[in-house]
């Protein structure tokens, strides 16, 4: 909550709030889309950049030495890039929804055994970032991206399955191609960025971008279904969902939603939103405590009360202004 959220004096859980002086200034759209953009989105690439580099160094090590250890390392490295990107992918904006991007985190892998058949034709010689970007990018869907790591690394046999012809180093060529393709795409949202700065057009066209990619976010939550197979990721994937989405309404350390809304004096529109945003949050966290039927449930009902708002009341108010 920054500079307007303390607009009132009481919470929408009842309890009071140290009075704050309201301020007339009303946030515009382009301050509001600037701020997601530096204060948000900005971070989120930096972490899935750092992420994703660390798990292109992990992969190289593990081709180096498959062994438990190092297994262990390329695991965990993974599931860091995963989240990163769960924090993202929850409601894309601007360059980080392109098809290239999409393709090599959210299209699913083939078996396998087919991409055992696949590796057979990687490029034998060894490749830089920047060849394996390259190479990898003319891959047919299901055979590159994060999901081809996932399926190696958290298969039954891993270690088996990386010193098999050449598996690992088809996975590291994987690896290799998303760190490019993420930092390809940190270089599109500065020049973005600084583009949006001169050009105030831009902002304003984002605004109604932004407001729809909340809507899709919170949709996409609202029909959340546990797996039928164990998926031991599933409450990490829902929880980096909600803290992405949660970065997009409260702004971070920056302007947010709250602010543009408490500035055009709509403060039951955002104690609503807010309100049900928490909700979200604590179903999240008890999604990650038991993974039931249940647990999920709320974060359905949760996910669609927030829906409903952001697509009525908070899409009604801003008509108004």
């Amino acid at each position: 909550m920054k500079k307007y959220a303390l607009l009132l004096i009481c919470t929408w859980l009842g309890s009071a709030l140290a009075a704050n002086t309201p301020t007339t200034t009303r946030v515009t759209a382009p301050e509001l889309t600037l701020s997601i953009m530096q204060n948000v989105i900005t971070p989120h690439i930096a972490q899935l950049q750092t992420a994703s580099g660390e798990l292109n160094q992990a992969m190289t090590a593990l081709c180096q030495q498959v062994s438990d250890t190092h297994l262990q390392r390329a695991q965990q490295a993974y599931l860091n890039t995963f989240s990163a990107w769960q924090q993202i992918s929850i409601a894309p904006l601007g360059p980080s929804k392109q098809q290239q991007t999409l393709r090599l985190f959210e299209t699913p892998a083939h078996s396998t055994t087919e991409l055992a058949r696949q590796s057979q034709t990687m490029p034998s010689h060894p490749m830089t970032d920047g060849e394996a970007h390259y190479y990898g990018s003319q891959l047919p869907d299901g055979n590159l991206g994060l999901p081809v790591i996932a399926s190696v690394l958290f298969s039954d046999t891993p270690l088996t399955l990386l010193q098999q012809d050449s598996m690992c180093a088809y996975t590291n060529w994987q690896a290799k191609t998303i760190s490019k393709q993420v930092t390809i795409l940190q270089y599109e949202w500065q020049g973005l960025i600084r583009g949006a700065a001169y050009d105030i057009s831009y902002p304003g066209q984002l605004m109604n971008e932004y407001l729809n990619a909340l809507e899709a976010g919170s949709q996409r939550l609202a029909s959340f279904k546990l797996p039928n197979s164990a998926n031991s990721h599933i409450a990490q994937e829902v929880n980096a969902n909600i803290a992405g989405l949660s970065a997009l309404i409260t702004g971070a350390n920056g302007i947010g939603l709250d602010d543009y809304l408490l500035s055009r004096q709509h403060q039951s529109q955002w104690l609503k939103t807010q309100k049900q945003l928490s909700t979200l949050q604590q179903a999240g966290q008890q999604l990650t405590r038991h993974a039931s039927e249940h647990n999920a449930k709320q974060i359905r009902v949760a996910a669609q009360l927030l829906n409903n708002t952001l697509r009525s009341d908070v899409a009604t108010a801003l008509r108004r202004n």
